[in-house]
This record gives structure tokens, sequence and C-alpha cells, in this order.
């Protein structure tokens, strides 16, 4: 999870600290730097996923912020349809839940 960043290690990693706490983080704002050294701000919400009452997942939204001379960048990746190592996309409408206590 923490692999693509130069920056960022279990012990800075929102969604770790989602995990450890079962607290969510609200509008946590950070530096990431990439392993190629592409560096961005990001604005982030993370949840927690909770069964029984234990913390077994977390989910990010986040928001990226990027200097106008990286712009040119970004461009290169206009024409990928995923940007993913692995080849993944996911939609909220991918997540189903089974949990009783939500109400439809």
């Amino acid at each position: 999870m923490t692999d693509n960043y130069q920056n960022l290690s279990p012990e800075t990693s929102t969604i770790f600290k989602v995990l450890q706490t079962g607290q969510p983080i609200l509008y946590y704002e950070q530096q990431l730097k990439t392993l190629n050294g592409f560096s961005y701000l990001s604005l982030s919400s993370t949840y927690p996923i909770m069964e029984q009452g234990k913390s077994v997942g977390g989910i990010e939204f986040s928001k990226h912020f990027y200097e106008s001379k990286q712009i040119k960048y970004l461009d290169n990746f206009l024409g990928y349809k995923l940007y993913r190592h692995n080849h993944t996309t996911y939609r909220l409408e991918d997540f189903i839940t089974t949990n009783a206590d939500t109400k439809e």
C-alpha cells in the first residue's frame, strides 16, 4: 500500500491509521511523492470498514492538487483507461454490504 510513494510508510499512512484505530480521518492534507519523484498535494478523508466492532478495512476519498507546471506531465496519462498497476477500477456500486444494520 505504501510501496508507490517515497515518503509514505505504515506510520504515516491514513489507511493504516484507520485500520489500527477504527476512527475516521477527515480532510487530511499531505504532500505525496511517487517513486519517480512526482510530487503532489493530497486532501483526503479515510473511513474504517467495521465488522462486529472491529476495523477490517478502509476506504479513502481524495482530491489531488498539482502545480501548473505538472499539468503537462499529467497529459501523458489522458489516453490511459486504467491507472492502477493491477489494472483494476472500482466504483461505489461495486461494493456490496451484507451488514444487517444497513437500511435499504
